[in-house]
This record gives C-alpha cells, sequence and structure tokens, in this order.
C-alpha cells in the first residue's frame, strides 16, 4: 500500500502538506531533492506523493497517516518509476522502511497534529519551506568556506 497526492488537489494545500511531510514529519526528503533521483521540477504533485508516503511508510501504514488534510489517498499501485523507488516498494528490495522516529504520532484530526484539524498551521507553526532555497543556500555556504580556504594562498604565491 502506498500513500500519494490526489489529482487535482489545491496546490497551496500540497505545498503546505509536502513542508510538513518533510520537516516536522520526518518523512527522508533526500531523493526529491534537485539533483535526487525523485526530483520532478514544477511537479507538486510528484514531490508530495513522494513525500507523504516516506511518512506513511514510517508511520506504520495507519490509515490517519494518508490524509494530509485531505490532498492524500491511499492506493495499492506502486508509483516507482525509472530510478525513483518510492518507500516500500518491492523494486527497493522488497523491505518497507523504517518505523517511525520515537515520539512521532500520525496525524489525528482536532488534536492539534498537523495544526487544529482544519489546516497544517501557518509559517509561524514552524513549517520549513521547499522551495529550494535551502539547497541555494548550501550551495552559497560551500562556496564561501572554499574561498576562505582558498584566500591565504593567494598571499604566499
Amino acid at each position: 500500500m502506498f500513500c500519494v497526492a490526489m489529482q487535482g488537489a489545491d496546490p497551496a494545500a500540497l505545498q503546505a502538506g509536502l513542508n510538513w511531510a518533510c520537516g516536522p514529519g520526518h518523512a527522508d526528503c533526500t531523493a526529491i531533492q534537485p539533483g535526487g533521483p525523485c526530483y520532478k521540477q514544477n511537479n507538486l504533485q510528484a514531490l508530495a506523493s513522494y513525500a507523504y508516503n516516506d511518512y506513511y511508510q514510517r508511520s506504520a501504514k495507519t490509515s490517519t497517516a494518508c490524509d494530509f488534510n485531505g490532498t492524500a489517498t491511499t492506493t495499492t499501485t506502486d508509483p516507482s518509476s525509472g530510478q525513483c523507488v518510492f518507500t516500500g516498494s518491492s523494486t527497493a528490495g522488497g523491505t518497507p522502511a523504517a518505523s517511525a522516529p520515537s515520539g512521532l504520532s500520525p496525524f489525528t484530526p482536532g488534536t492539534g497534529g498537523f495544526g487544529n484539524g482544519s489546516s497544517f498551521g501557518s509559517p509561524s507553526s514552524g513549517l520549513v519551506p521547499f522551495d529550494g532555497a535551502e539547497s541555494l543556500l548550501s550551495r552559497a555556504r560551500w562556496a564561501l568556506c572554499a574561498l576562505l580556504l582558498a584566500l591565504p594562498l593567494f598571499f604566499f604565491l
């Protein structure tokens, strides 16, 4: 069983779900980062599907773990394709992902799981943007470090 983003879901709600899954939800979103095997630029549904499914698999596949404020659904069809292998896929060696990290509980409406049951929260609730800015910042830090390390070499030449 897999958890995927619903066709035609509101893009803002998909983005909020993606942000939550990759942030507070502790989904492993490495594969959907730029350069990753599942990165599909400008395909929010594909990115959200990967993150939703990773969270769902880590949450012991409970029915409430695949809702994401009404933007997700379960399916028996493996969404993996090519080099992009979804967690829980038989092409990933047949073993599901590790269990949920300790202290992580599935979404329960009205209990403060993803918010108040009617939304995922606001930027002040700790959502982490997933728009490539983090990757750009990482590259900028790396370039700055390389420059600072190379700078002393210019004084000895």
